[in-house]
This record gives structure tokens, sequence and C-alpha cells, in this order.
């Protein structure tokens, strides 16, 4: 996203892109940066215990984590 807003506010700073250039330029932001969730666990789970210790002492609980969590 710190790269994608920035270029972003640009393109519409000089131009008003049409709906279809919008969404073109949408879509092909979202299949460079795309990462699948099978992709990133199999590439957490190669990581040493140390460093997945160190990732996940990082983590921040998100608001529907706790909303799940007040469910049950």
């Amino acid at each position: 996203m710190a790269k994608v807003i920035p270029e972003l506010i640009q393109w519409i700073r000089f131009e008003e892109p049409s709906d279809e250039a919008m969404i073109n330029w949408l879509v092909t932001q979202s299949q460079e940066q795309f990462s699948s969730a099978a992709d990133v666990w199999l590439a957490l789970s190669t990581l040493s215990q140390a460093e997945q210790d160190s990732i996940f002492t990082q983590a921040k609980a998100l608001p529907w984590q706790n909303w799940i969590a007040e469910q049950n």
C-alpha cells in the first residue's frame, strides 16, 4: 500500500481516469502484490522457530478476532 497509494494519487492528480482504466489498474496492482494464504503459510512454516516466534510476538489482534472470541 505504501507504494500503490502514492502512485494512485499521482495518477489522479493529473487526470481523471475512466472507470475501465481504474479497474484495469486495480487488477494489475492486486495481481502484482498478491500472495495467497497458502504461500504465506508455507513461507512461515519454513522459518526457524526463533524467526516464527519473533513474528508472532509482533502480531496485533484484529477487531474480527476479538469479535469471534466474544461470540464464543
